[in-house]
């Protein structure tokens, strides 16, 4: 399994979609970070790279979505809370 990260700019995800591209053939799947949470809501933003996910199924490997709770220098663990805690939310989940 690899971890693929394209969120933190144009110039990472454009290196992260060529070692993708590279090292496909060596996995057997992939955990992309797809969804975001947004701090201080109870709302998850889908920031799926399209890209990464049109590689990883031509070499019909799996995709595995990751929901990120970064928030600027640290974790966000109260809107995980919020939404975890909310059964629509969770549920929508």
């Amino acid at each position: 399994m690899g971890f693929y990260v394209s969120s933190w700019s144009n110039e990472v995800r454009q290196q992260s979609l060529s070692d993708l591209r590279r090292n496909i053939g060596h996995l057997d799947m992939v955990a992309m970070e797809s969804f975001f949470t947004v701090p201080g809501q109870d709302t998850i933003v889908d920031k799926a790279d399209t890209a990464a996910l049109n590689a990883i199924h031509q070499y019909k490997r799996k995709a595995i979505a990751q929901i990120s709770n970064f928030s600027g220098n640290d974790f966000d663990g109260q809107t995980v809370r919020t939404i975890l805690s909310d059964p629509a939310n969770s549920n929508a989940l």
